[in-house]
């Protein structure tokens, strides 16, 4: 029974060492992607100033809640044309505002679907403009699928926002 007992007792410290290690890990941040926390008017700052506009213009465009920001005017053009320049114009707002590089093509579904843009087309029209301007991670459909601007990507999103705002 002693036995049994210093068994268990051995199991028990052993997996407390393990949940340790782990916790240690999960504190470090080993495997997680790190983005420097800035505050949200820090962001908007950052990105009013790439684009050259100012930050109630930012604001116009952008509507903002927690981690999250929502397109809430759309670029000009046909289905195509929205659909990618928004994509442009949303991935630009993360990576300044949020520093967030990658950002799920979920993410983006989203924005669209709340201003009423057709999602049927939206992994083709994207196709289009994927190395020149924008770069995909993952496959292509799958719900874990990021996407990134590329520099050129970056000077048409700010070419886009000045267009949304009426500055040439």
């Amino acid at each position: 029974m002693k036995e049994e007992i210093k068994a268990i007792k051995k199991k028990l410290e052993d997996h407390e060492k393990r949940i340790s290690k782990i916790e240690g890990k999960i504190q470090k941040g080993v495997g997680e992607k790190i983005t420097m926390p800035i505050g949200l008017d820090q962001g908007i700052k950052r990105l009013a100033k790439k684009a050259g506009i100012t930050e109630e213009q930012v604001r116009g465009i952008f509507d903002f809640e927690g981690e999250k920001l929502t397109l809430i005017k759309l670029p000009e053009g046909n289905e195509r044309e929205i659909t990618q320049n928004a994509t442009l114009v949303i991935l630009l707002g993360y990576k300044y505002c949020f520093t967030n590089e990658d950002i799920l093509a979920i993410e983006i579904r989203r924005n669209l679907a709340e201003n009423e843009v057709s999602l049927n087309n939206f992994a083709t029209h994207l196709n289009k403009i994927i190395h020149s301007l924008i770069r995909r991670k993952g496959k292509q459909k799958s719900a874990k699928t990021n996407y990134k601007l590329t520099l050129p990507g970056e000077v048409k999103a700010k070419k886009i926002i000045n267009e949304m705002i009426g500055k040439r």
